[in-house]
């Protein structure tokens, strides 16, 4: 374990941040906050609200950077592999951020606006290789997320359900006689379903929760899922699942379960159900699909703008990250971003398959759920900018980084340890060799 110094209080800061970004958001339900333009009955959120956020993120970046500086100790270690894809990615956000100012008149257009969403808590994650202890950073790291944040949203979320049954008092995106999402404790049923996709990963694996506990934690997950009514998260969950059973070698099970979720979904009363939400979801996924006119972009720029980016103020193009993505940072920045992705997941299964050869099955379920996970958020983006969204996709780039920052065999149960423990009490000291 090393000599006790302030590099646990480091650590200590960032699990703070995570903490902050699970409820922050918690302030939308009770006052009603979020936007004129997609709720009924919420009214835009004040200023204070939006900023906030960033305000805590440079507060505790300032902190973790004052007490680094007194420190002498270097980087844990990183492999040579892991400096080139964060000299990768600190290039695609250097590109982006330039190519945004520099060919945007307006610097509070969509482009800015969309990177400081989509990238603000980089520089939090960039200080991870100062502190990142292994299996005891990713113990800690799952406790916050998936055990303490699924704890806070269902109940947050029972709480919702209770009001609107009783005081008939609408969530975000309710609608009196017609369709009612709920959106856990961040009262936003797209960005909430794409997180749902951890914890549904991590209980659908034999490896760290067994017995009632999985199958009541299945249960109340998947019935969060349905309040939410979201098609991206049926998409990034189906994809999420897809690459966990290929990496598992069990594809069987879907032509064990297919003749019974056929049948389910036959049933009259499911396709009323069904029938219901499609239509009050009518004009939202049309409004989706009408983004994916790529055609119409290529039409209307030119070849400059092809390579580098469209640049309209207020960016038509919201509903996909990746059609958002080509419209500020042209064909260049989704490839760049692209190749930051394929490559992780490759990072992902690689390391998977290295510590299924020696033995380590812990810490290969551990890089499936995290690779799945990955996937299944980056599938979720075809149809919502997904990375723009805050905080779930701070949980996508958490994963990110740790598969680059974890050697292939971390040598203990390592979100087991999460699922078990009551609280995970931050180690001290780098403990990796």
């Amino acid at each position: 374990m090393g000599k006790p110094n302030r590099f646990s209080t480091l650590e200590l800061l960032f699990i703070i941040f995570l903490f902050i970004s699970q409820i922050y958001y918690g302030y939308r339900w009770p006052f009603q906050y979020s936007s004129e333009g997609t709720s009924p009955t919420y009214s835009n959120t004040p200023f204070i609200f939006q900023a906030l956020k960033y305000f805590f993120a440079v507060l505790i970046f300032v902190a973790s950077f004052a007490l680094l500086a007194t420190q002498k100790q270097m980087l844990g270690r990183i492999t040579n592999a892991a400096y080139v894809f964060f000299l990768l990615l600190a290039g695609f956000c250097a590109y982006s951020l330039t190519i945004d100012t520099m060919m945007m008149n307006d610097l509070s257009g969509f482009g800015n606006t969309a990177f400081l969403k989509g990238f603000f808590f980089l520089p939090l994650l960039a200080l991870m290789p100062f502190f990142y202890r292994g299996q005891g950073s990713i113990k800690a790291y799952f406790w916050v997320i998936v055990v303490f944040g699924f704890g806070y949203h269902l109940i947050y979320s029972l709480f919702q359900v209770f009001c609107y049954l009783v005081f008939d008092r609408l969530p975000a995106l309710g609608y009196h006689g017609g369709l009612v999402r709920f959106g856990g404790g961040w009262d936003d049923p797209n960005g909430f379903a794409a997180y749902l996709i951890l914890p549904l990963l991590v209980f659908i694996s034999k490896m760290f929760v067994r017995g009632t506990s999985r199958y009541a934690g299945l249960f109340f997950l998947f019935l969060l899922l349905a309040l939410t009514s979201s098609v991206t998260g049926i998409i990034g969950l189906i994809c999420s699942v897809l690459f966990y059973s290929a990496m598992k070698r069990r594809f069987v099970i879907f032509f064990v379960l297919a003749p019974i979720i056929v049948s389910f979904a036959l049933s009259p009363d499911l396709q009323d159900v069904l029938a219901f939400v499609l239509e009050a979801k009518s004009k939202s996924i049309e409004s989706h699909l009408q983004q994916f006119s790529v055609a119409e972009f290529f039409q209307t720029t030119s070849m400059m703008e092809w390579f580098l980016g469209r640049h309209v103020v207020g960016g038509t193009w919201n509903e996909s990250y990746y059609l958002a993505l080509l419209q500020n940072d042209g064909i260049i920045g989704l490839l760049w971003f692209g190749a930051i992705i394929l490559t992780t997941l490759a990072n992902a299964v690689r390391k998977a398959l290295a510590a299924e050869r020696l033995g380590d099955r812990n810490s290969a379920e551990t890089y499936i759920i995290l690779g799945a996970f990955i996937f299944g958020f980056s599938a979720a983006a075809l149809v919502t900018p997904a990375f723009y969204v805050f905080p779930v996709n701070l949980y996508c780039w958490l994963a990110v980084f740790v598969i680059w920052l974890t050697p292939s065999s971390v040598k203990s149960h390592a979100i087991h340890g999460a699922i078990r423990a009551p609280m995970v009490r931050p180690q001290v000291g780098l403990s990796e060799p």
